[in-house]
């Protein structure tokens, strides 16, 4: 219907008014009608930047939040919906006209995604949530120069909750048939620590050099080194592999040569010479006579 009216507003309004799904999705409902709230979101997926603001938040993310806030059983079939609604939201928050909405959104929707994790939404799926929405609230998007500290506020919450993740290894993913799909080994902190690293390469230049910090530092926070050893590697890579503009990855190298980043990653708060560990110095004190001066 959309794309034989060739994408138009009034075209794609119309559709998601008549299309839209009930209020209360953790009612009792037949497998068609999720089938067809399925539909619903995956097509509305693919029209913020063809409505309006005000359209895309009463017929998507009004719709898309429903699910999000649902907290009963997750059959297979409900997760599709679940997983379907977060990306018509990202959908939306990306769009560049709709940053209005995108400012009061993004903290609460944040919140849903953390609560979320792991039990509705694999780690995968996190990281690349929140990824999206870095990316949303950083430079060059218009969000961030009326909002500049959205995006420290954001990471602020996720490092909050690196510190209350917890530490036990997840299950693996399955897919749709059942099979478990090949994931390294993670934990829940371990996973938000490699989503605060994804982010790295979006932050504003101001902040990637405080931000390198605190991500080695919860690095080094994995007490298990088989979960913090993809980590590290996640960490390296992206250094090194042009995720990060010019500007941002001349930062990255002058924190990595001679601001202590190697030493942070590679061997914890300490140099490597003692393996983690910085041997204590006592200022002032006394030196050994046979190395004095003899001038």
């Amino acid at each position: 219907c959309v794309a034989a009216h060739g994408g138009r507003p009034a075209a794609a309004e119309k559709f998601l008014r008549e299309a839209r799904p009930g209020e209360n999705p953790g009612a009792p409902a037949r497998h068609i009608q999720r089938t067809l709230d399925l539909f619903y979101l995956n097509v509305a997926e693919h029209l913020p930047m063809t409505i309006s603001t005000a359209a895309c938040d009463e017929l998507i993310v009004k719709p898309a939040l429903a699910y999000l806030s649902h907290d009963g059983p997750m059959t297979p079939a409900m997760v599709e919906v679940f997983e379907s609604a977060h990306c018509a939201v990202l959908a939306v928050l990306s769009a560049p006209h709709n940053s209005t909405l995108t400012i009061g959104m993004a903290p609460f929707y944040i919140v849903k995604l953390f609560e979320s994790f792991p039990r509705q939404i694999s780690a995968r799926q996190f990281r690349v949530a929140f990824k999206t929405v870095m990316q949303i609230v950083s430079p060059p998007f218009p969000i961030a120069a009326t909002e500049p500290h959205l995006s420290e506020t954001l990471l602020e919450m996720l490092r909050g909750n690196i510190s209350n993740a917890t530490v036990v290894p997840l299950p693996a993913p399955t897919d749709a048939n059942g099979a478990n799909q090949p994931q390294e080994p993670m934990s829940e902190q371990s996973a938000l620590v490699l989503a605060l690293i994804d982010s790295l390469p979006y932050l504003p230049l101001p902040l990637v050099e405080e931000w390198l910090t605190i991500g080695a530092q919860a690095l080094n926070e994995i007490a298990d080194p088989h979960l913090r050893e993809p980590v590290k590697k996640r960490f390296w890579e992206v250094l090194v592999s042009g995720e990060m503009d010019v500007e941002r990855a001349a930062i990255g190298v002058a924190w990595w040569g001679t601001k202590g980043g190697r030493e942070l990653v590679l061997f914890g708060s300490g140099g490597g010479g003692s393996g983690g560990r910085e041997m204590p110095i006592m200022s002032g004190a006394l030196v050994n006579e046979e190395k004095l001066s003899k001038l």
